[in-house]
């Protein structure tokens, strides 16, 4: 059966071509972001307490 083979081929072409310009239409629109955004940084938090900043410097050293 030498057509069905022929005929395989061609059903197989025709599906990456259906997925191609599916890829093709979705990059157009822009949905595809092939660069990611970089992540947030986390933020220290802020907090009002009457501990000098250079105690914190102080156990910051001791512990790096």
């Amino acid at each position: 059966m030498p057509g069905w083979t022929s005929f395989a081929v061609l059903e197989a072409f025709l599906f990456i071509g259906i997925l191609l310009l599916g890829l093709v239409y979705i990059w157009q629109k822009g949905d595809i972001d092939w660069i990611r955004p970089e992540p947030p940084q986390p933020k220290a938090p802020a907090a009002t307490v009457p501990i000098p900043p250079e105690l914190y410097q102080a156990v910051n050293e001791k512990y790096s």
